[in-house]
């Protein structure tokens, strides 16, 4: 199935490597490659739920120590962030709460701050582009982000770690807050 299929991509060094189309995409945009690996990691994670292998737990560790010495770009930290709270939470590895955790941090510092003229972008999380940029953040990223920092959330409880749990909490509200604002704007309500 597709699991294995994942399992012949991971290297030695645990990254997964690409081939035929996607190395295509990956000669203009790394970022998009380590997405796509970022999703067929994910997607084993949750196939560890339905059909638990010994191999896919190995697997998915040594992915967390390889991809946490990447330079990854924000987008990737949504999926990337699920298989290894899902494996840490499995296991207790430390390199995937590592892992978590650095990226975590990353979508944290990607968290727009309530500024004046743009109160409505608060919490929004900034993947595609700067914080700093003129543009509004996007909602499926930041949903995206938050249920990201759910799981870190899980990671940093189950570690001990209270300051992160609190960090994680305060970012995931702020996301939700953000998200919830969309919903009741003149444009959003206006056929009512």
């Amino acid at each position: 199935g597709l699991a294995e299929f994942v399992r012949t991509l991971q290297q030695p060094d645990g990254l997964l490597q690409n081939g035929g189309a996607v190395q295509q995409v990956a000669a203009t945009n790394d970022g998009m490659q380590r997405q796509y690996e970022a999703l067929a990691l994910e997607g084993l994670a949750i196939s560890q739920t339905y059909a638990a292998a010994p191999w896919k737990t190995e697997a998915l560790q040594k992915a967390a120590k390889a991809y946490v010495q990447q330079q990854l770009t924000l987008v990737t930290a949504p999926s990337f962030i699920p298989c290894f709270a899902d494996t840490y939470l499995r296991t207790k590895d430390q390199g995937c709460a590592v892992a978590v955790f650095n990226m975590a941090d990353a979508l944290c510092n990607a968290q727009r701050a309530a500024e004046a003229g743009r109160v409505e972008w608060a919490g929004g999380i900034m993947l595609s582009v700067a914080k700093t940029s003129a543009v509004a953040p996007e909602a499926s990223e930041t949903a995206r982000s938050v249920s990201a920092l759910c799981d870190a959330y899980r990671v940093a409880k189950l570690a001990g770690d209270t300051v992160r749990m609190e960090k994680y909490k305060v970012a995931a509200a702020a996301g939700v807050q953000f998200l919830t604002a969309l919903q009741f704007t003149g444009n959003g309500v206006e056929h009512f």
